[in-house]
């Protein structure tokens, strides 16, 4: 105010007051945005006076207009405005309502040649100073000169009190009287070295200025020579803001702006400064071939430079072909494809890149679509595309980024779908399954047809008698630490969440042929309907065609016009097949259809022919027709008289019957455990010997005896943990024969006894699976605490009444475990229970059947029908218990 001319008059009012003077026709009012809505708020008449009388605005730090609140408050006064800022673009993209024949434009190198402003340099700070404090400060002190202020940007308010108690501790110590390092940030008090904004500090009094985000904009102290960056911003436009605070110019004085930025982020913001020289440079123009996006600048593509193809950065994601013949010509699939998108696709420019040496192709394409949310209007949206193709070995890779595929069926060489048990290769034993979607294979027309698993470690999850009449059609797994890799099996796609350049994609594709040709399984896909691609299959008795997946994308082409018209009425079409032919309903259309079925690489495939051809696929843009739909992403399902079924690819047959298999392979044979000591068991509890004189434990020779003594010994073959605590609760409704506990490792189990001797039936299994099936209610985490009442009569037999057997002369206390209650016992197990990281397991203990000769039957080609009825009834067993989060373990005669 000092500086205005001596016939000038000024005032400087605090608060609002009733007395302002607005009709003065010389009047001018310096105010800021949030003064007025205050005054808005407050004081209405005196805001609308203030609108009548202004004839102009001038509107400094102008790049704050497109908010909502600043630019409401100036369009209602409704007056020529004038917009200062040195900042013209926003981070939230919010453009600016002026006419480009308005706007005057001083560029940063303009500014730089007529010497108003300083040149900028860039420096590296060693990560090892950045990282300590006090190496920090000393660092920062050594650079300091006098008669020069200096700005550290930090980014929380405890490194920046650090920081400024780090300088001026050092300060003083050389003997100076106060520290000359100020700190500034929203959260501070107002005291001698910490402030809240700027505008309480004197300027004299300090020449460092530590702060997060309040000297970004708005400060003009020229004698700012150097910057430094403990931390930087999450993005450019702040940085070069910033940067702005050290380039004003003190009188002629041409020194350069010195700018510290940590040494492993020096070159990045040293690249984004020359960009932005670049875009200030243009700003406005069309041939600006820089922008800002994504809080940074960035060059503009360029679709014909010629080393465009260094710039694409595509999905680790390729759908997979077989080709029968080493002599195919990599240029000539290569120009159908290119045919095909150009001619099917509005394809308004492209460029491409083929290296023949390596049978690679890259085509990046400008894609035009009318958006999808108008009827009878047109906004047309413009999409960068690319496509890439990569013959290895015998295998083709093909990715399109959006979704056109490769039209096998126009090429003259046998090329199809690399087969299920070659795409599945890709998820060795080592990958952690988190998503799988199986498909029934016993079809009807009503009734479940799919089914969506989400998890962790889906793998481990024990089997259901389910999965043998199913076939897993795709899989999410966690390959490695960080990759997760999406495989759709009847489509061949396999797809990792990563990105990356267009050589990094070849050595991609190098490495999942190298996987598939290995002879590399997983266990996991046993547990399906088995693939018998070479089954003699007889006739075919019926088709399902899958459109569930097309939502509302149907269309029929008009033949009279060429136009498209959109279908409403249709859905997935279950029908019968009569000499390979068969007819299905679209709305008001008949439509027949044809089963072309022919042998590839000693595989038998089909493929559907459609008499009507009118109806297409909208694949984003692209117009598919619905047979090539249908045959391209195996969208069809077909049932043979014997039972075996096409689906996605691959002849599948109900895994039903148990024959001709290892035990070891199933997932019932990997819970089994062999016990030799259960051999020579005489009954369940009391053994054959009656005692002279009562004993306090049960006899060697029945299975509670062998039992006690495994836990009691820390037998491995029973259990890998410790057994902490154990009751009893045999007889009367029981939970359990036995309720153990294991604190170390945050376990429950619930243990079933039964003794039988019998080698293999499923009868002597009858009442163990229905005891552990009718007793989970004590092992679900979320019901436990309404069983209260019903526990309170264990508890009662835990403590008082020890498990005793007259005849045998054998008297045994209920609680195994030394100091501790029946109260104690049940509140941690219930503590245990529903904990999160808790394991529940329930045990079948006994000699109901032995695994060798079990073993024996399973691998025979016609095993005793009770071994089918005793697998289904453990299968059965196992998918109850594992529904309700516990594990199964089944302890049997070796």
């Amino acid at each position: 105010m000092s500086n205005l001319c001596s016939k000038c008059k000024y005032k400087i009012i605090k608060g609002i007051s009733s007395n302002i003077k607005i009709t003065d026709e010389r009047s001018i009012f310096i105010v800021t945005i949030q003064a007025l809505l205050s005054i808005k708020k407050q004081r209405e008449h005196l805001y609308n006076k203030l609108k009548d009388n202004i004839n102009l605005i001038i509107f400094d730090e102008g790049h704050r207009e497109p908010s909502l609140k600043w630019r409401n408050i100036i369009e209602e006064f409704e007056k020529k405005t004038i917009l200062f800022t040195a900042t013209p673009y926003r981070n939230d993209k919010l453009g600016f309502k002026i006419a480009s024949r308005y706007s005057y434009y001083l560029s940063y190198g303009k500014a730089l040649k007529q010497r108003y402003i300083k040149d900028v340099q860039f420096e590296a700070i060693d990560n090892r100073i950045i990282n300590d404090e006090e190496a920090f400060a000393k660092y920062i002190c050594n650079l300091h000169s006098d008669n020069e202020k200096i700005i550290i940007r930090s980014d929380n308010s405890q490194d920046i009190a650090s920081i400024v108690n780090n300088i001026n501790n050092l300060c003083i110590n050389d003997g100076l009287k106060r520290g000359i390092a100020v700190g500034i940030h929203s959260s501070f008090k107002n005291e001698d070295y910490f402030k809240k904004n700027y505008s309480e500090i004197l300027k004299k009094e300090f020449s460092i200025f530590v702060h997060q985000n309040k000297m970004v904009e708005g400060i003009n102290i020229p004698e700012i020579n150097k910057l430094f960056f403990h931390q930087t911003f999450k993005n450019s436009r702040s940085i070069v803001q910033q940067i702005g605070r050290a380039i004003r110019k003190l009188d002629n004085n041409d020194n350069l702006a010195t700018i510290y930025l940590p040494e492993e982020e020096k070159k990045i913001y040293e690249e984004q400064w020359q960009l932005f020289i670049e875009y200030d440079e243009k700003s406005g123009r069309e041939d600006n071939k820089t922008g800002y996006f994504n809080n940074r600048f960035i060059r503009k593509f360029d679709l014909h430079n010629k080393d465009f193809f260094k710039q694409i950065y595509v999905p680790k994601s390729a759908v997979i072909y077989h080709i029968d013949s080493k002599d195919i010509k990599f240029k000539k699939i290569v120009n159908l494809i290119r045919d095909k998108i150009i001619n099917q696709i509005h394809v308004v420019d492209y460029n491409e890149k083929i290296f023949e040496k390596r049978d690679m192709w890259l085509m990046c394409y400008k894609k035009e679509k009318n958006a999808d949310i108008l009827l009878n209007e047109i906004f047309v949206e413009t999409t960068l595309e690319c496509a890439v193709l990569v013959k290895e070995e015998n295998m083709i890779f093909y990715y399109d980024s959006s979704g056109f595929s490769l039209p096998v069926h126009e090429l003259e060489t046998a090329v199809d779908l690399v087969n299920s048990n070659e795409i599945i290769k890709l998820l060795n034993e080592n990958c952690d399954f988190n998503s799988v979607k199986l498909n029934n294979i016993i079809l009807s027309e009503f009734g479940i047809r799919e089914n969506n698993l989400v998890g962790k470690s889906i793998q481990n999850v024990n089997s259901s008698l389910t999965e043998s009449l199913v076939t897993c059609t795709n899989v999410s797994a966690n390959v490695e630490s960080r990759v997760k890799r999406d495989i759709n099996v009847y489509s061949s796609k396999v797809k990792d969440n990563e990105k990356c350049s267009f050589e990094e994609y070849m050595q991609w594709v190098k490495a999942i042929s190298k996987e598939i040709l290995t002879n590399n399984t997983n266990s996991y896909f046993k547990r399906f309907a088995k693939i018998v691609n070479s089954a003699e299959t007889g006739d075919v008795s019926s088709i399902l065609l899958n459109l569930s997946e097309l939502d509302d994308n149907l269309y029929k082409i008009i033949r009279s016009n060429g136009e498209y018209e959109k279908i409403s009425d249709f859905s997935s079409c279950f029908t019968e097949v009569c000499n390979d032919s068969f007819k299905f309903n679209i709305g008001s259309d008949s439509i027949e259809g044809v089963l072309k079925i022919y042998t590839y690489r000693k595989m038998k495939k089909i493929r559907v022919e459609l008499t009507n051809n009118n109806y297409y696929i909208d694949n984003d843009g692209s117009m598919v027709s619905l047979v090539n739909y249908l045959n391209n992403e195996n969208k069809f399902t077909v049932m043979f008289k014997t039972g075996i079924v096409y689906m996605g690819g691959n002849l599948l047959n109900p895994n039903t019957i148990y024959k001709e298999i290892d035990l070891e392979d199933t997932s019932i044979g990997k819970i089994m455990y062999p016990i030799s000591e259960l051999e020579s068991c005489e009954n369940e509890k009391s053994g054959k010997k009656v005692n002279v004189n009562i004993i306090n434990c049960w006899p060697n020779d029945s299975i509670f005896g062998v039992l006690i003594n495994l836990i009691k010994s820390k037998d491995k073959r029973l259990y890998d943990g410790e057994i902490d605590y154990l009751v009893c609760d045999d007889l009367d409704k029981e939970i359990a024969d036995f309720i153990a506990i294991d604190t170390t490792k945050n376990k429950v189990i619930l243990i079933h006894c039964k003794h039988s001797g019998k080698g293999v039936s499923a009868s002597t299994y009858q009442d163990a699976c229905g005891q552990a099936k009718k007793n989970l209610a004590y092992v679900i985490r979320n019901t436990i605490d309404s069983l209260e009442d019903k526990v309170q009569l264990h508890i009662n037999r835990w403590n008082n009444n020890p498990w005793v057997d007259k005849d045998k002369k054998i008297e045994v206390s209920r609680i195994m475990t030394d100091k501790i209650t029946g109260e104690d016992f049940w509140e941690k197990y219930k503590e245990i229970l529903t904990n999160i990281n808790s394991t529940v397991e329930v045990w079948i203990f006994g000699n109901l059947t032995s695994y060798g000769k079990l073993k024996t039957q399973l691998k025979n080609s016609n095993p005793e029908e009770q071994v089918n009825q005793l697998m289904w009834l453990l299968n059965s067993t196992n998918e109850t218990i594992s529904q309700v989060g516990a594990k199964l373990r089944i302890f049997c005669m070796p």
